[in-house]
């Protein structure tokens, strides 16, 4: 399950911990060789190169599929939180595929970091500190909504996506396996009500929402899914 490590502008919350939100999906199978076995490189030769093409084919589905997947992750997250234009999709995605295993901050902070930076009679009027990195094309990417919260605009985005195609990715990962439903996992649930109220609810797998709870008041919903495969609903 996914836990949280963001934390949001408008609804306080305490320290927490953000995992992957898009574990890695296994892109080869190990190869073992048995003890003592030996490999005839003739009579396998015409196999094994059929072999490897089957497997560069699949790992270029699977990446395909992530890719795919991270889009429509994002592309909900820049919609409903308003914060990025859309010059900004192209770099926030090629940073949530290349960096798994991040914090969304840090991502953010990596992305701000690069090129030249706003001087400091420029944050200090726009609201950022003037110690932080913030380039002239991060900034650029705001939205006037964006503006009036700088310095979250770009890690809420990433990681509302990242939560977005975790949950995703389970929903889509547990109906292949044809499990009965969900028990809801609540990231949050020593402080926000809505994952007080869902933690331990099972629902059926087509209840299951990649955009969290409807009426978490948070703008990064934290719930994750975990599959059960028996009809006790």
């Amino acid at each position: 399950s996914a836990s949280t490590g963001d934390s949001t502008r408008s609804t306080p919350s305490g320290p927490c911990s953000e995992s992957l939100a898009m574990s890695p999906l296994p892109l080869t199978p190990s190869f073992t060789r048995a003890i003592g076995s030996t490999l005839d490189v003739v009579a396998v030769g015409d196999n094994r190169i059929g072999t490897e093409t089957s497997m560069e084919v699949k790992m270029m589905n699977l990446r395909k599929l992530k890719k795919e997947a991270m889009e429509e992750a994002l592309e909900e997250a820049m919609q409903s939180l308003g914060y990025l234009k859309f010059d900004a999709f192209i770099p926030m995605l090629k940073l949530l595929l290349s960096s798994e295993g991040v914090p969304s901050k840090q991502l953010a902070t990596k992305h701000r970091k690069q090129g030249k930076q706003l001087s400091a009679e420029e944050k200090k009027s726009l609201g950022i500190r003037v110690n932080s990195f913030f380039s002239k094309r991060a900034f650029a990417e705001l939205t006037e909504k964006g503006i009036k919260n700088p310095s979250h605009a770009h890690y809420l985005t990433l990681w509302r996506a990242r939560m977005y195609a975790s949950r995703a990715r389970s929903v889509r990962l547990a109906n292949e396996a044809e499990c009965y439903g969900f028990t809801i996992r609540g990231g949050l649930r020593e402080e926000c009500p809505v994952c007080a109220r869902l933690d331990g609810k099972k629902v059926s797998a087509n209840e299951a929402r990649p955009q969290g709870a409807e009426d978490c008041p948070r703008e990064v919903c934290v719930i994750s899914y975990s599959p059960f495969f028996n009809d006790d609903l």
